[in-house]
């Protein structure tokens, strides 16, 4: 009995194609997630700092300290 070559062909393509499609997924997923990790600890020290501003916290704990300048220096460390 002869296997044509054909649909092996056919299915050996189909099948690289998948594994093609969930590696790409799954780096895309994991660049999403470091992303993600990234922006939401910088969102969460903003966050954190304005609210501490607004309420005059940093005045009363620190009176020197310069918030906005704080956030400036901070940021790439939590980008990285």
């Amino acid at each position: 009995m002869r296997i044509s070559s054909r649909p092996l062909t056919r299915f050996h393509t189909q099948r690289v194609s998948w594994i093609r499609q969930r590696i790409l997924r799954w780096v895309a997923d994991q660049a999403d997630r470091r992303v993600m990790y990234r922006l939401f600890r910088l969102w969460t020290f903003v966050h954190g700092a304005a609210s501490l501003l607004i309420d005059e916290e940093y005045a009363k704990v620190a009176p020197e300290l310069d918030v906005e300048a704080l956030i400036t220096d901070t940021t790439p460390s939590l980008l990285r």
